[in-house]
């Protein structure tokens, strides 16, 4: 009998997960993958990465087979132009998802009514951070980074906003291409408008554990959108 997962329409529900901690299910997982993925996997050359790309899109796959109420062999995920993963016309139920992780975490995240975003990225020493952030942050931000007190409180909020920057971008489906696009734009506000379709998106932070900063964005419809976490999958 399939495992069924309950996701309701104005609802967002947010995963967290060691991506270790499923490393009995790597062989199970390893078989599901596409053509496409598994050539990914082989172009890593650190074990440990491929390792930790073939269970986290195991995992991926695995809640999508359970909200769709499929067999995970049938999820066939695709990336668009810019990267962003969708499912193909196989299930007439929508679902939108997104995936971030950094090192062992990972962060996943999925609604049936609103396209959503998620960054998350464990925070570690940057040398040349305020470079990064003169480049491409918006004057507000540089401001909120720069007058914190102390490197250690400018880096984590150096990261706050980038996972804001970077949750929206790949809410839209750009990711990090169009970068230098969005310098004037403050990811502190509470949403952005983005003009190609025509509605704004709300960008919220997200407690994930200490020096792990990640944030969620998701387009703003009609509907009152609740958001659930859950620390493990």
């Amino acid at each position: 009998m399939l495992r069924q997962r309950k996701l309701e329409d104005g609802e967002i529900q947010v995963f967290y997960a060691a991506v270790m901690d499923w490393y009995s299910k790597y062989q199970s997982f390893e078989k599901i993958l596409s053509l496409r993925e598994k050539l990914k996997a082989s172009r890593f050359h650190s074990d440990i990465d491929r390792v930790r790309y073939v269970l986290s899109r195991g995992l991926l796959k695995s809640i999508i087979s359970e909200y769709l109420e499929i067999a995970i062999s049938d999820v066939i995920i695709h990336q668009k132009d810019r990267g962003k993963p969708h499912l193909t016309e196989q299930s007439n139920k929508r679902l939108y998802f997104n995936l971030s992780h950094s090192d062992d975490q990972i962060a996943l995240v999925f609604s049936r009514s609103t396209q959503v975003g998620i960054d998350l990225e464990k925070i570690r020493p940057m040398p040349n951070f305020v470079s990064i952030v003169r480049q491409f942050f918006s004057k507000e931000e540089l401001q909120f980074i720069t007058t914190q007190k102390g490197k250690a409180t400018q880096l984590e909020a150096f990261y706050h906003c980038w996972t804001r920057r970077e949750s929206f971008l790949k809410a839209i489906g750009i990711g990090i291409f169009d970068l230098e696009m969005w310098q004037d734009t403050s990811f502190l506000n509470y949403s952005i408008f983005y003009p190609q379709s025509k509605s704004s998106w709300a960008i919220h932070d997200l407690s994930v554990g200490d020096m792990i900063s990640c944030a969620l964005s998701y387009e703003i419809l009609n509907e009152q959108i609740v958001i659930r976490e859950t620390i493990r999958c």
